[in-house]
């Protein structure tokens, strides 16, 4: 196994990428990170999955970790869904298959940014895991209304109240990780927030991806609604599935990783031809 870095420095803003290749690889899978955190984070999920021979693409989102941008803000969710396009066009030379997964906000991100990706580096699956298709916030219309105007007037208005960890990971270690860790983004701007609730309200219209999705859902999750992720995820057909982890919460990468890239790993071999060379087509791709 070995690991690299590089930064993407043409369409865009420089986009900061990991690159773990495992030994006699079959597939590669593009990650996403989750809101806050960036792609360090990842790197033990990474390491998990190239046991099951996948490489992995880890990249921090603009704004975010070692990517160019403005910390925590964005005036356009479009911006994260090209910061994905920009990754799978630059594995349009890999070998072997491409999935396109992701935790939380990066789940929602790959979901939006699949459909527009051209049918030549189109990934063959894709993985989410506690994706944040609606957030666990009780707003009012008044309170909508009032945050949309105030991104209009001062985009990168910022809360003086960091964001907290309350119910999202189990592990023994996270308050000190976040508190030691200079390139995490614990205070969007209101210019993020209202962008994500924007795209919260067309996340079920979006098309559907047409080819297997694997899901993975906590079963005591605080910060997204898993009822709405469970009800537009179970409208796919096989082989698509959703696996619920008992006893589990928000931040599934970090407490279940090697569960995850377990399954995963054996989902994907049920998928793949008998030549054991590439994925089978599905929904009559």
């Amino acid at each position: 196994m070995r690991m690299h870095v590089r930064f993407l420095r043409s369409g865009g803003p420089s986009l900061f990428a990991r690159y773990v290749q495992a030994e006699d690889a079959w597939a590669t899978m593009i990650f996403a990170h989750g809101s806050m955190v960036h792609s360090e984070y990842y790197v033990p999920f990474a390491l998990n999955l190239a046991e099951y021979g996948i490489s992995s693409v880890l990249f921090d989102f603009t704004g975010h970790g070692r990517s160019d941008g403005i910390r925590g803000h964005i005036g356009d969710f479009r911006r994260h869904v090209e910061d994905i396009w920009r990754v799978v066009d630059s594995m349009s030379s890999a070998n072997g298959a491409i999935f396109l997964g992701g935790e939380s906000y990066g789940a929602l991100v790959a979901w939006a940014a699949f459909p527009q990706i051209p049918d030549t580096g189109r990934p063959e699956g894709l993985l989410l895991v506690s994706p944040a298709f609606r957030l666990r916030v009780d707003l009012k219309a008044w309170q909508r209304r009032g945050l949309q105007h105030l991104a209009r007037v001062w985009p990168r208005f910022r809360s003086p109240v960091a964001m907290g960890l309350a119910g999202v990971s189990k592990h023994p270690d996270i308050e000190d990780l976040v508190a030691r860790d200079p390139l995490l983004c614990r205070r969007y701007t209101v210019g993020f927030f209202v962008n994500l609730l924007s795209v919260e309200a067309e996340v079920a219209r979006m098309p559907t991806p047409d080819v297997p999705v694997m899901s993975i859902l906590a079963s005591n999750d605080f910060v997204v609604d898993t009822d709405v992720a469970r009800a537009m995820l179970s409208r796919l057909p096989p082989p698509s599935t959703i696996r619920v982890i008992p006893n589990s919460l928000h931040g599934l990468c970090s407490d279940h990783g090697s569960e995850i890239a377990r399954d995963f790993g054996r989902w994907c071999t049920e998928l793949r031809d008998p030549s054991g060379l590439k994925v089978r087509p599905q929904f009559g791709r």
